[in-house]
């Protein structure tokens, strides 16, 4: 199996040199570097254009192409991804590129906003739009990419001397990819209180084991692809030895518990870092058995955690529009119409539309002439501006502005009439009715446009797609559910519908 380089930033638990001069490079990170930065990402823009017979499996000629644009139009040699603590409940870090004037600056920044980079990134990375959608600034002499919301926070950050980061960095110079992982005392400190106990399991479990076993982590891929290193700094060589012994016994218990786990064996045959004073090395060379190894785990591993992402963000996105709801409820003393319609009755908006102000998008809900259509003249220019919280993370169909977050639109169900429902009309309860479905692509809907799912006489036909198992749901007492496959099909059918006279066991 051919290595990975993002196999082996998901291993290292991370995602995400050509001199500008290097010094002047660090320099313009610097600033950006606080207290609460835990690691730093570098990446040789011009390496990985100049080998590109040698570029990642995941990374598409589409993206590499975009790299060439950045570094053809802005001179972009380096690029920085910021990895803060005070950030970590966003899903991504934020991105600092260096340049070398006003220029190259202006460059940079065009190039970005036009949106390809960060798309193709999306696509390769099978993540949410989000990171589609960043918004491109200017500061100092650097341009800035990081989600809209953030960027008055990072202009403002309080920089301080994170020698430790940069002395990683420039000690790995001319490198593809080299990951610099430092965290302060405290953050350790804080980390080490959170760690699982483990009685019985792992005897002598080092107390110090952040604070003193890992003082730093530098994660290196070389400019050809060819072989990666990590390397564990550590207070001391006791320290060194303790956590190596550490790594050694994580490693037979999750034998032990896989019971003869392929993967985990060959991880303790490959994976077990060398000990060097107080450094513990680990080198492989990707066409090596522990190259494929970690390309295999990885590619496992990164299935695993983007599938996990995409649901959690689908998970939030349902519990904001259940939210809305209800509010909307809270106020109108009802649920929305399945449309807004006309005076002759004809379906015109969706309840999409109707549930804006509810969804922190009332100057948009204000713009829509709410007695035209959705394809009239005026109201269509409005699709374009398709609120997050309508986009699936997992949808391929986004950017045709159609969302697959759907009301069950058949009979006896929440959307299935016109008139707008009470909570006193879910007879069944509302923890035994669904409102809203996360359909396939292939029955996705302009998001303004009246259209909701009618389902089919096999009630998965035409949710599961997204997520292999099954699908997920917004049931009407304000909670997300997964709804697995192995569930009985006549239970997902009375969960679909509000007034049927059935309620359901626990499933």
């Amino acid at each position: 199996m051919k290595f990975s380089i993002f196999s082996t930033m998901i291993f290292a638990f991370v995602l995400h040199s050509f001199p500008l001069q290097a010094e002047d490079s660090y320099k313009s990170l610097k600033p950006y570097l606080t207290s609460t930065t835990i690691a730093v990402l570098e990446v040789d823009f011009k390496e990985l254009i100049k080998n590109k017979e040698t570029r990642p499996q995941s990374m598409s000629k589409e993206l590499l192409n975009r790299l060439n644009d950045l570094h053809k139009s802005g001179g972009i040699k380096k690029i920085y991804a910021v990895f803060d603590t005070s950030f970590l409940n966003r899903s991504f870090p934020f991105y600092v590129i260096p340049t070398e004037n006003d220029q190259q600056k202006k460059n940079t920044k065009q190039t970005l906003q036009k949106g390809e980079f960060f798309l193709s990134l999306k696509q390769m990375l099978k993540t949410s739009e989000d990171i589609a959608s960043y918004q491109i600034s200017e500061d100092r002499n650097v341009v800035i990419a990081s989600k809209r919301k953030d960027q008055k926070h990072i202009v403002k950050l309080k920089s301080e001397n994170r020698e430790d980061i940069l002395s990683l960095l420039k000690k790995n110079q001319g490198s593809l990819f080299s990951l610099a992982i430092s965290p302060t005392h405290f953050q350790k400190r804080i980390l080490e209180e959170q760690l699982p106990v483990i009685p019985g399991k792992i005897p002598n479990f080092p107390e110090g084991l952040l604070t003193e076993g890992i003082q730093s982590i530098s994660i290196v891929i070389d400019s050809k692809l060819t072989k990666t290193e990590l390397v564990i700094e550590s207070k001391n060589e006791k320290a060194a030895g303790e956590t190596l012994y550490f790594i050694k016994k994580v490693y037979q218990v999750l034998s032990e518990s896989s019971k003869g786990s392929e993967e985990i064996f060959l991880l303790q045959k490959y994976l077990v870092p060398l000990q060097e004073g107080n450094h513990l090395k680990l080198s492989i060379d990707h066409k090596s058995p522990a190259g494929n190894v970690i390309g295999k785990l990885g590619n496992t591993l990164n299935n695993k955690f983007f599938r996990l992402s995409q649901r959690r963000i689908t998970f939030n996105r349902f519990k904001h529009i259940l939210l809305a709801m209800h509010n909307y409820y809270d106020v109108n003393k009802t649920l929305p119409a399945r449309a807004i319609l006309s005076k002759e009755g004809k379906p015109l908006l969706s309840w999409r539309v109707s549930i804006l102000p509810f969804v922190e998008e009332n100057s948009l809900y204000k713009r829509f002439h709410l007695d035209e259509p959705w394809d009239s003249d005026h109201n269509k220019k409005l699709i374009p501006l398709m609120p997050k919280q309508y986009y699936s993370p997992v949808s391929n169909v986004n950017h045709e502005f159609k969302t697959t977050f759907q009301g069950l639109a058949g009979k006896k169900m929440i959307m299935g009439i016109a008139e707008a429902l009470t909570f006193q009309n879910i007879t069944d309860g509302p923890s035994n009715t669904i409102m809203i479905v996360d359909t396939n692509d292939e029955n996705a809907v302009i998001w303004t446009k009246p259209g909701d799912f009618v389902p089919r006489e096999y009630p998965f036909e035409g949710l599961v797609g997204h997520f292999p198992n099954g699908f997920i749901a917004a049931i009407c007492d304000g909670s997300v559910r997964f709804i697995s496959k192995e569930v009985d099909h006549e239970i997902i059918r009375n969960l679909f519908m509000f007034n049927d006279g059935n309620v359901n066991p626990a499933y």
